[in-house]
């Protein structure tokens, strides 16, 4: 290891060279993922930290860089590659909190990552709710959808640029979560396992397909009071990748973002 002085980039945002590798074949999990892109927030005896929870051992890093300063959030909303990022509930447009994840080892082509929350109040009827990007209306582009294994995605390929849009319920299961419903109901639980249960986006929140984005159908039975949509892009095609690798990256990194947006 070089000797790194860390003070220097504190505060700043960074991309950290780690002395580790994935073998080239390799299936991935959120415990073994090494984080090498965000703010520098801490410095500590044996470790920094990047962001508000990932700590990287400083025996690992080989190098650290300063990122490029991009303009990604403008009067409150993402701006992606392609637009501006809009999200509505109910045909209605609302704000919606922006968190920005770490890249790791398991997605090194990605350039973004964010997690888009949105935040509303329990009132017993169905909803709504979508991601889009308006913009696309008025660009010639390949996609396709992807669902199963509680994530929903939307992927984008516009010239060499690969996007995704990604929820954290399957595509088509109304049917499935309402007769679990009635089922649950029927074994006389109380008010409080109800509550809790149907608290989770797969329990009682089905995905959709809109027009140039993605949507969460959220149940009238629903206890959960906010949904979250990840994002992530790859803005240079990587020779080496080809499209299911490009994707792959593309898509677990707005998955992880899901899960970042709950925390």
């Amino acid at each position: 290891m070089k000797n790194i002085k860390f003070e220097k980039y504190l505060n700043k945002k960074v991309h950290i060279i780690v002395d580790k590798t994935l073998p080239e074949y390799r299936e991935p999990s959120y415990e073994n993922l090494i984080y090498f892109k965000g703010m520098l927030t801490e410095i500590l005896k044996d470790e920094i930290k990047l962001n508000s929870d990932c700590y990287i051992k400083k025996n690992i890093i080989k190098d650290i860089l300063i990122q490029e300063n991009r303009k990604d959030i403008i009067d409150g909303k993402l701006m992606s590659p392609l637009g501006v990022v809009k999200i509505y509930v109910d045909n209605k447009e609302v704000d919606y909190i922006i968190g920005e994840c770490e890249a790791n080892n398991c997605y090194p082509d990605v350039d973004a990552i964010y997690y888009l929350r949105v935040n509303y109040n329990i009132d017993g009827k169905k909803h709504n709710v979508y991601c889009i990007i308006p913009n696309l209306e008025n660009i010639k582009y390949e996609y396709e959808y992807t669902s199963g294994e509680h994530e929903h995605n939307f992927n984008i390929e516009y010239k060499d640029l690969c996007l995704t849009l990604s929820c954290d319920t399957e595509w088509g299961v109304e049917d499935e979560i309402r007769e679990n419903y009635e089922d649950f109901l029927s074994q006389k639980n109380t008010e409080k396992d109800i509550k809790k249960y149907f608290s989770y986006t797969t329990s009682s929140i089905d995905g959709d397909i809109i027009k140039h984005g993605i949507a969460y159908n959220v149940l009238e039975f629903s206890k959960r009071n906010y949904v979250v949509f990840g994002i992530s892009w790859i803005s240079n095609k990587n020779e080496k990748y080809g499209y299911n690798e490009r994707y792959f990256q593309a898509e677990f990194a707005a998955n992880i973002a899901c899960e970042k947006g709950k925390i």
